[in-house]
């Protein structure tokens, strides 16, 4: 943006003031203050300032003297260096240009302004040309004028800028370590343009060229900003992304194969008027967003935005162009966004500052990584952030990770030893066991989730968010009793690793066919009859107890035979 607002003010006044008492100096026009006033000091300095929610992205910059200052009494005489005359001539905006407003106030019939030209286009310098940068002056406020944003881009590009030194301001650090002010000292008095030549810092665009002059204080009336000072929008440019879970934001979630993953990605909307958008220099905002194997998009990406982060409006589709790769989960998804002619117009037309947010939701599937690294999705927006060139910076928040967990145990036979195939188990969840809990995935509601061992005796459940779980045996290999055998599973996440899982074994009939080892390691028996249960847990209790039953009823009977046999005797 343009940092000498005020210097148009100045210079109108000057030309007014040129008007009225007809006071001209040579090769430019000097301004007389009220009979008595203070004579107008200058300063000799240029301090940058960052502008709010921006930073400095360092304090090299071309600092290229256009017109100077000088007081004689009372009057500020303003006046183009000969140095660069020629090419702040040939930067002014011409009748027809298509870049030039038509609306601007430009005049036909061969000049502008009160500037004459010749059939080559040349101004006039003679006796009766108008100094340019007093014609730039008329024509409007520095700050909204298009015919200085204009002529700033264009004498940026001559050799008076490109050929020029690079000088290193004095810097002030901020807060957060970034730079908040850069000072040039010891400059002539002056209108000068300052070009960014510092490589912008990620995160950040480069500043477009700046129009900004040396201190003119104790003028009556007020100069304006012709205060020696600037405001820079080397614009902070942000991205955020999430995982959405009811009202929760988070990078890192649990969940389970089948349930749907909501995501959001916000981002800035950056401040696009001084970018050009051209076929040769076309402005850029785009983001590339990577699901992970295991996730699968669902197609419902959706774009709101807003100027305040409150009210939100909806993006048509034409808004945009969107491109995502197929993929049912088993390999990992790109989607590309294309924003950039909706941030361009829109940045330039009164949403800068406002928020973008994209909306979209996955599937988490059976090519889920399970514990370890997790399944992620990562996204890069790669932006303009550099008005004269347009060229792209890259900008890449954490990413967002989805984990989900498993456990497995062994089927072993009556021997306590052999694998056992053919065993069939079925997922339940709940704090306390319940037939009526059986697990079910999202998108499964109506399967029962279960496993069956394999020839080795391995029992797997995959794709678990964190939680409590229990496993029922619900078929048994053939010659085996089912006996109705149940433990508790309790899986804690760890994320970036393996979650803990814990076993539980808990009082029932069967209790003692699970076998928690002290490595955290279990097995589950089958046994082919009710007395074959090991002598420990709840079944050895009831075997025992059935077995002194009996013997002690065994010893009743005994007991009566032999007092009936007594009694025969006698």
């Amino acid at each position: 943006m343009f940092s000498f607002h005020r210097i148009g003010r100045l210079l109108r006044a000057t030309m007014t003031a040129v008007l009225l008492l007809a006071t001209v100096s040579a090769g430019g026009i000097a301004h007389a203050d009220e009979a008595g006033e203070t004579t107008p000091v200058l300063g000799d300095s240029i301090t940058l300032n960052a502008g709010p929610g921006s930073s400095l992205n360092g304090a090299d910059f071309k600092v290229v003297k256009l017109a100077g200052f000088t007081v004689q009494g009372s009057a500020v005489t303003v006046r183009t260096e000969d140095a660069v005359r020629g090419d702040v001539i040939a930067s002014l905006p011409k009748v027809g240009d298509s870049e030039y407003p038509a609306d601007a106030g430009a005049v036909d019939g061969g000049t502008v302004g009160e500037t004459t030209r010749g059939d080559d286009g040349a101004a006039d310098t003679g006796s009766g040309g108008e100094d340019p940068i007093v014609w730039l002056a008329r024509q409007g406020d520095v700050k909204d004028s298009p015919v200085w944003r204009l002529f700033a881009d264009r004498m940026a590009a001559t050799v008076s800028v490109t050929d020029a030194p690079v000088m290193s301001g004095t810097t002030t650090p901020a807060d957060d370590g970034t730079i908040s002010s850069v000072v040039f000292a010891g400059l002539q008095p002056g209108l000068y343009l300052l070009e960014d030549t510092n490589t912008a810092l990620t995160g950040t665009t480069r500043s477009a060229p700046i129009l900004v002059g040396t201190a003119i204080t104790a003028a009556k009336p007020p100069i304006g900003n012709a205060d020696g000072t600037a405001e820079i929008k080397n614009q902070r440019v942000t991205i955020g992304k999430s995982i959405i879970d009811g009202d929760d934001a988070t990078l890192t979630d649990d969940r389970n194969v089948g349930d749907i993953v909501d995501y959001r990605i916000e981002t800035l909307i950056p401040d696009t008027a001084k970018y050009a958008n051209d076929a040769a220099n076309p402005y850029v905002f785009r983001l590339a967003d990577v699901l992970s194997k295991g996730q699968r998009f669902n197609d419902d990406l959706s774009v709101t935005a807003s100027e305040d982060g409150q009210a939100w409006r909806p993006l048509d589709g034409d808004d945009y162009t969107l491109q995502a790769s197929e993929s049912d989960g088993g390999t990992a998804t790109t989607i590309d966004l294309d924003l950039s002619a909706w941030v361009y117009a829109n940045g330039r037309d009164g949403m800068a500052g406002g928020l973008l947010r994209v909306d979209y939701s996955a599937t988490l599937t059976e090519h889920a990584t399970i514990d370890g690294d997790g399944n992620t999705n990562t996204v890069a927006l790669t932006y303009s952030n550099d008005p004269k060139t347009n060229q792209t910076g890259e900008l890449t928040p954490p990413d967002t990770t989805v984990y989900t967990h498993g456990f497995q145990f062994d089927k072993i036979g009556e021997d306590g030893k052999t694998p056992l195939a053919g065993a069939t188990f079925t997922l339940y969840t709940a704090d306390t066991f319940a037939d009526d809990a059986k697990y079910r995935r999202a998108d499964r509601p109506d399967e029962d989730v279960t496993a069956t061992s394999d020839r080795n005796g391995l029992v797997r459940f995959d794709g678990l968010a964190a939680g409590t779980y229990w496993v029922r045996e619900t078929g048994v290999p053939d010659g085996y009793r089912d006996l109705d055998v149940r433990f508790k599973v309790t899986i804690t996440a760890d994320p970036g690793k393996t979650a803990l899982v814990v076993f539980e074994r808990v009082p029932s009939l069967a209790d003692s066919l699970v076998q928690i080892e002290k490595n955290g390691l279990l097995f589950v028996r089958n046994v082919t009859t009710i007395t074959n249960l090991p002598l420990t847990g709840s079944g050895g209790i009831v075997l025992f107890l059935v077995i002194g039953g009996l013997l002690a009823a065994g010893g009743a009977i005994i007991a009566i035979m032999t007092h009936r046999k007594g009694r025969l005797l006698k």
